[in-house]
């Protein structure tokens, strides 16, 4: 990623578990989309990533943690917040490029009002995914209005949707 983050640092084993374990418990609590749910997840995330060394950007387990804070703004409805959530998830270590999150951005710009970033990056999912061999299944389960807007925004492939 433009040689921001050089090298193959890894986490020490038991911070790399702990890490691991949080980031499980903070899926686990958002999966309940209640209230609690939201408040035990982002508890989660931010003990995670106090254990990672600064900037916390230059580890992969970042992008998970920032991208599930995201969604726990997301499911309270405060879309600003899950939108800068998600750029600093596409910002860590090897995530730009990554299908889910450019989607979850992409959303967020939507629900904003801000249809060039929303467009733009629910491109960038559907491109991703199509590189990975999964063409539209991204928007598997998403709300249909976000890829009734990217066909107002996007020619379609060769061959058609």
């Amino acid at each position: 990623m433009f040689g921001l983050f050089k090298g193959n640092k890894r986490l020490p084993d038991d911070v790399q578990r702990r890490v691991e374990g949080l980031s499980s418990q903070a899926v686990r609590a958002l999966a309940r989309n209640d209230a609690d749910g939201r408040q035990q997840a982002y508890r989660h995330c931010l003990e995670a990533l106090e254990l990672l060394p600064e900037p916390p950007g230059q580890w992969s387990q970042a992008a998970q943690l920032f991208a599930v804070l995201g969604d726990v703004y997301w499911q309270s409805g405060d879309f600003e917040t899950a939108s800068n959530a998600y750029i600093d998830a596409i910002s860590c270590r090897d995530a730009l490029g990554d299908a889910a999150l450019h989607l979850r951005l992409g959303r967020a710009h939507y629900e904003l009002g801000d249809s060039d970033r929303a467009a733009d990056e629910l491109c960038r999912a559907y491109l991703a995914s199509a590189h990975a061999g999964r063409g539209l299944a991204i928007f598997e389960g998403e709300d249909p209005k976000y890829f009734e807007f990217l066909k107002t925004r996007m020619q379609a492939p060769h061959g058609g949707w």
